[in-house]
């Protein structure tokens, strides 16, 4: 697994800095990543729901030879308006997986044409 430089930061409404986005892992596998698609997961500080989503995708085989991306919640009104309740949140292309995920449905998912 490669870790990703650390993203810019945004000033936050009480004045800490924190990475809007950043990439947290590009996972290694046996096929190129060129045509996988970008792993998202939509995270907030201090979510230990988030944590535990994070290692079951680094644990999953499936995600071998793609990237994962966080995205803090908070980072824009529209993130928020849609995901704050539901957090974490698995986006991979168009389909949407919340919490706990199935790991059928996201299987599925990674390996759709």
């Amino acid at each position: 697994m490669q870790m990703a430089a650390n993203p810019p930061r945004q000033r936050s409404a009480a004045g800490n800095l924190r990475p809007l986005t950043r990439t947290v892992w590009r996972r290694r596998g046996s096929f190129p990543t060129m045509n996988r698609p970008q792993l998202q997961l939509v995270v907030t500080a201090s979510c230990t729901l988030c944590d535990e989503a994070l290692e079951w995708l680094a644990s999953m085989p499936d995600t071998a030879g793609h990237t994962l991306v966080t995205i803090e919640v908070t980072e824009d009104d529209a993130t928020f308006d849609r995901y704050a309740h539901r957090v974490p949140v698995l986006i991979i292309g168009n389909a949407e997986h919340d919490w706990p995920f199935d790991a059928k449905a996201v299987s599925k998912t990674l390996n759709a044409d």
